[in-house]
């Protein structure tokens, strides 16, 4: 099974999405919740200049109970609120803006754009939410984000995607602290055996060498003599 679609009047892109997932399903919660938000969004009155179900008052007021940010886009994949936005510059400017407008403005990898557009689609043609994880590098440092895609559809049509995203640079910050301690601990664990392999080799050398004259002791003559004994 495939699908093609086009997404963008700008920049239009045309994929294709085959039946497998490209990229993550969102967990059950996570779907449960925004399908609720969905649901009171895609039902509210008809404003005009607005799409189809896309009321300003109800969408604020919606928008605004939330407990983090949520981005609205079109259906060709344009801002149309920028709640999660933090610079005020930026907040105002990006309003009918796509991710590779945003790129360009603030001097980000087209890459950057090119994925988000790609799982866009993907979540638009199945028709359900899907999650990826992006990381943006600047000069003070790289920030890990989990982002979500909802698609929001009246019938057949659709109306909007909702879009949220979660810093997740402490979480890989402690993922990555917890490999390096594993990989020092599985060293240290390493290095105590070569030891300990080390003193063994070094206590049987003693027990059957002379420590003077580095040549083979009665314990040992009598160990190889018991060897050959039980070999006939």
């Amino acid at each position: 099974m495939s699908a093609t679609i086009t997404i963008g009047t700008k920049r239009p892109t045309t994929l294709t999405a085959t039946s497998r997932p490209a990229y993550p399903r969102v967990d059950a919660g996570t779907r449960a919740f925004f399908g609720r938000v969905a649901q009171t969004l895609a039902c509210a009155p008809k404003h005009p200049g607005r799409p189809t179900g896309f009321h300003t008052s109800v969408y604020a007021s919606v928008l605004d109970v939330l407990p983090f940010a949520v981005v609205v886009f079109d259906p060709d994949h344009r801002y149309l609120n920028p709640a999660a936005i933090r610079d005020p510059d930026i907040r105002a400017w990006i309003v009918g803006k796509d991710d590779f407008e945003y790129c360009a403005y603030r001097g980000l990898d087209v890459s950057l754009a090119q994925t988000r557009r790609r799982v866009l689609f993907e979540s638009v043609v199945r028709r359900e939410p899907l999650s990826f994880e992006e990381n943006i590098s600047r000069d003070d440092g790289t920030t890990y984000y989990w982002r979500h895609f909802f698609p929001v559809y009246s019938g057949d049509r659709l109306v909007l995607v909702l879009g949220y995203s979660m810093d997740v640079s402490a979480l890989k910050r402690a993922e990555t602290e917890l490999t390096e301690f594993n990989q020092r601990l599985e060293q240290r664990v390493l290095d105590r055996t070569r030891e300990r392999e080390a003193v063994n080799w070094q206590l049987e050398h003693l027990a059957l060498y002379d420590a003077l004259t580095g040549l083979p002791n009665r314990t040992l003559l009598n160990d190889r003599l018991a060897q050959a004994h039980g070999a006939y």
